[in-house]
């Protein structure tokens, strides 16, 4: 259980990361087709209000929704499930670190940064690799 020194200690830690997805999840009902969601990234320094959601799968879950949001999951778990029984362990180690870096960034469903999302489609099961 996470104590509130402990909180706040974490919450410090990631640049106050954690305190805007609680925010988010206080601001934002989550339900079954998302949320239009008010992203504010001005200028700290001059004493403007700053509000992004930095978690992936908060944002993925606010933004787009229950739906979606099991569907992304389920087609990270068949992504990783398929590298893993074809014994393609790079896709694996580099979905899981995706994966993990997602908690405190917000890249899940860019294409651009993580274009794995394309890898459901794919046939594991061929012997020709790069690596």
């Amino acid at each position: 259980m996470i104590t509130d020194d402990s909180y706040e200690m974490i919450n410090e830690m990631s640049n106050t990361r954690m305190s805007m997805n609680v925010q988010a999840f206080m601001d934002y009902d989550v339900n079954l087709w998302g949320n239009q969601i008010e992203l504010q990234t001005r200028d700290l320094e001059k004493g403007e209000k700053y509000f992004y959601i930095d978690s992936g799968f908060v944002s993925a879950l606010l933004s787009f929704g229950v739906v979606f949001y099991s569907f992304l999951m389920f087609m990270y778990g068949v992504i990783m499930y398929k590298a893993w029984k074809y014994k393609n362990y790079f896709i694996y180690i580099v979905m899981l670190v995706f994966s993990f870096a997602n908690i405190m960034n917000n890249f899940m469903v860019n294409i651009v940064i993580c274009p794995f999302v394309a890898l459901f489609l794919a046939d594991f099961r061929t012997q020709s690799r790069i690596f």
